[in-house]
């Protein structure tokens, strides 16, 4: 038998993480069995089926399953399930186990609950369990179905062939695992990076955007300074932003990576519909617990976007450096990106009195430029929603 389509979406479903029934589908296609059905579960005496069957009908029907799942609990270790992957789990991984070598085919048989709701309620009756896992502490298996009305035992064409597919099966399943656990992170990480008020994203060294959060997505979506092109990789509407950009997320991205020694890097985007810039930091990123992906370095772009309402509390900043009022109200606009000119209009005042104040805030709170004065803001009061 040609496998190789069934093989092919096996290992598809593990990398998508979508429902494993049209993988089972495809394995079912050159069987004699009817159905086919996945057990996943950490304790054998609990055994509970999730919607991983071959049958789409079935799968369109978890009523059916939680009935079936409803029926068997209270029977714990009493069930035939969990007797069967008891039996299974104590064989070889990926040998196949009949129904006919545990337990008298009779009528006593026929008659047990979760016997009688398979051969009524889904047209079902004979089992073929394999045992899917190496580890005699997971018990993960696979149950293959027939028809009620089947003459006879499964056919040994069926074991052979299950027995030659399904260690690719269970590889799969442990991938499936692995990913889930780490699309479990990224989402994680995702949210909290969405919580804050601020465009975030996590860039590698070539400028491809790794993650981004809804803020960032929003003004890459605006395309107006700063956007993702059709690679994925950060791109400025102006050659010189651009190129800058580029060698602050290069640099830090090779802080992260032990090769430089950039802290971090800061650059202001001019835009093309807007006069207020956007502000860019870049900062070295290293998983330095590989909790997300073994060396994943780069830089974390923090963007600050002047045409969108910011909340800042420039008073824990003025409170802590002892700015004057006149000087906490300029600092109140350069958070934004406005311009002395335009700060001095704001103000009614001159702009050598707004320059001059500036200079006053910039040295009394140790920072080299205006953006590194909104960064030392932030700092004091981070924009979390």
């Amino acid at each position: 038998m040609d496998f190789s389509k069934a093989i092919m979406a096996i290992y598809d479903m593990a990398y998508s993480g979508r429902d494993w029934s049209g993988a089972l589908g495809c394995l079912l296609e050159p069987l004699q069995a009817r159905n086919l059905v996945l057990y996943d579960t950490g304790d054998r005496r609990a055994v509970r089926y999730e919607r991983h069957s071959a049958d789409p009908e079935l799968s369109r029907r978890p009523e059916l399953i939680a009935e079936y799942n409803a029926l068997i609990r209270p029977m714990g270790a009493q069930s035939f399930d969990a007797e069967g992957v008891v039996a299974i789990h104590e064989r070889p991984a990926f040998s196949t186990l009949l129904d006919s070598d545990m337990w008298t085919l009779d009528a006593a048989h026929r008659s047990r609950p979760e016997i009688r709701f398979t051969r009524e309620r889904l047209g079902l009756y004979r089992r073929c369990f394999v045992n899917l896992s190496e580890d005699p502490l997971s018990f993960v298996g696979l149950v293959a179905l027939y028809a009620a009305d089947r003459p006879g035992a499964p056919p040994a064409s069926d074991r052979r062939a299950l027995e030659s597919v399904t260690p690719h099966l269970g590889k799969a399943m442990e991938i499936h695992r692995t990913l889930h656990a780490l699309r479990a992170r990224y989402r994680a990480v995702l949210s909290v990076l969405d919580m804050m008020d601020l465009p975030l994203c996590l860039v590698a060294e070539d400028g491809q955007v790794l993650v981004a959060n809804r803020r960032a997505r929003a003004l890459f979506e605006a395309r107006d300074g700063v956007w993702m092109d059709r690679q994925g990789r950060l791109a400025c509407r102006e050659d010189t932003s651009h190129d800058a950009l580029r060698a602050a997320i290069r640099d830090t991205a090779l802080t992260a990576r032990g090769k430089g020694a950039r802290r971090s890097r800061e650059l202001i985007i001019a835009r093309r519909g807007n006069p207020l810039p956007v502000y860019a930091i870049a900062s070295p990123l290293r998983d330095a617990d590989l909790e997300l992906e073994p060396g994943l370095t780069g830089s974390l772009l923090t963007l600050i976007d002047g045409a969108q309402p910011i909340a800042a509390n420039v008073g824990l900043v003025a409170d802590a450096y002892g700015l004057t009022a006149a000087e906490t109200a300029v600092a109140h606009l350069l958070i934004p990106g406005h311009s002395n000119a335009e700060i001095a209009e704001r103000l009614g005042v001159s702009p050598e009195t707004v320059k001059t104040q500036v200079s006053a805030l910039l040295m009394k709170t140790q920072c080299r430029n205006r953006l590194a004065f909104v960064w030392r803001v932030f700092q004091f009061s981070p924009p979390v929603l």
